[in-house]
């Protein structure tokens, strides 16, 4: 190669670091789904767009947690967190986590293949980059497409356990004044 890298897709690198900032920005706007407003306003508007969060007034979230909390009490001393609820509240806030990841999985996948489509297109000819096309790349990328989506489903089903788990442990760990905090 000659350092002539006129040609996103032929910046690998730079694409993918892009599209990982725009998977970023995206989890931070759309991966919630109430925005909790510091005022409390008369009426809670509805949300600008499907993916927007809805706006909560702090007001509201808290009369929702309090309702929730009463539906749900533990074993918990009062005054402690209950870890099942903290989980429940997590899992709802982050509902729309695995669709954004998702996304982000298929929209890298297409900048590695039109990297290795400008890298044949430079180094083989064009009998042999359809044969190494059709016999290796495509099906290997695909696999490779395929097992990034299986592991983001299988991370998707351990979270839930992990953050009892966590939750729990927090709960059993001696606070500051030497008492335990759950």
């Amino acid at each position: 190669m000659t350092g002539n890298y006129e040609g996103n897709s032929r910046r690998l690198r730079a694409v993918v670091q892009h599209l990982n900032i725009k998977f970023a920005e995206r989890m931070h706007r759309r991966g919630h789904i109430y925005y909790i407003q510091e005022e409390d306003t008369a009426e809670t508007p509805e949300p600008q767009e499907k993916s927007a969060p809805f706006p909560l007034s702090r007001k509201a979230a808290v009369t929702r947690v309090v309702q929730i909390l009463k539906r749900s009490r533990g074993r918990e001393i009062p005054g402690t967190f209950n870890p099942m609820l903290i989980s429940q509240l997590f899992w709802e806030q982050s509902e729309g986590w695995g669709d954004i990841a998702r996304g982000h999985v298929e929209a890298v996948a297409p900048a590695y293949k039109n990297f290795l489509l400008d890298v044949l297109d430079h180094v083989a000819a064009p009998e042999l980059k359809t044969r190494l096309l059709s016999m290796t790349v495509l099906p290997a990328l695909g696999a490779a497409l395929n097992a990034a989506l299986k592991e983001l489903q299988s991370i998707e089903s351990d979270i839930p356990s992990r953050t009892t788990t966590i939750l729990r442990t927090l709960c059993r760990r001696p606070s500051k004044n030497g008492s335990q905090e759950g």
